[in-house]
């Protein structure tokens, strides 16, 4: 039986992925003309917002079965998987919120955890100056 490495040290190797270059990092956006921050997300805080996310999305599902979850336990749940890396935001910022800029904050934060930096994902919509683009990278 043969143990030795099918590759030796001195053949160089194709790097395929550079998953330093994942490092989270402060990301921002703006809501209802004010500008909020994303914070960096370490492992630990990676896992309490899944749970977060998950206990958001079975209350939202029971709600929809038998009505016995209020809405204001829904949005508690959605600001309990905001709020560790959004501390700026309230239950009543949450509450101003359309569905569709709820999901996207959600989304914007499910690629934050994922390490996606703002370059990585779809150019942003808005420049330094607020301004709308409309542009893709």
């Amino acid at each position: 039986m043969n143990l030795n490495p099918a590759r030796t040290q001195a053949r160089p190797v194709k790097i395929v992925a550079d998953f330093d270059a994942l490092v989270s990092q402060e990301i921002g956006f703006k809501l209802h003309g004010e500008s909020y921050i994303l914070k960096p997300v370490n492992t630990e805080d990676s896992m309490r917002l899944t749970l977060a996310l998950e206990r958001a999305n079975k209350l939202s599902a029971q709600r929809e079965q038998d009505n016995s979850v209020t809405l204001e336990d829904i949005c508690q749940a959605y600001l309990d998987f905001i709020s560790p890396l959004c501390p700026q935001m309230t239950m009543d910022t949450l509450k101003q919120m359309t569905l569709a800029q709820i999901h996207a904050l959600v989304g914007l934060i499910i690629r934050h955890m994922m390490g996606l930096t703002s370059e990585d994902m779809r150019e942003s919509s808005v420049d330094e100056n607020g301004e709308k683009k409309n542009s893709l990278k």
